[in-house]
């Protein structure tokens, strides 16, 4: 399905990204796209805050660099760095980063 409307964004710095994507988002299903360590680019289904799936422990992720998605497809948590997101779409409204 194509997003209705996509609404570009400046380049954020990570803390306030963060900040855009969780408010936007909420714990609604969303897509977000970035580059991989190794350079490719990856499109994540996902929702944030999913808690049914912890083992424990304690998250030792910085939240200043990452954001961490539960990804639906594979069924486990990913770690986005914040750096490399391109773009996120959630309820048909495409986000566009910096100069993605």
């Amino acid at each position: 399905m194509k997003p209705i409307v996509t609404i570009h964004s400046p380049k954020l710095s990570p803390a306030i990204l963060r900040r855009y994507i969780e408010s936007t988002v909420h714990t609604k299903f969303f897509s977000i796209e970035f580059v991989k360590a190794d350079g490719s680019l990856r499109i994540l289904n996902g929702r944030l805050g999913v808690k049914k799936h912890l083992k424990g422990g304690r998250d030792f992720n910085d939240v200043n660099k990452h954001i961490t998605v539960y990804d639906v497809g594979s069924r486990g948590y990913r770690n986005v760095s914040l750096a490399d997101v391109k773009a996120f779409t959630v309820d048909k409204f495409r986000h566009l980063i910096g100069n993605a």
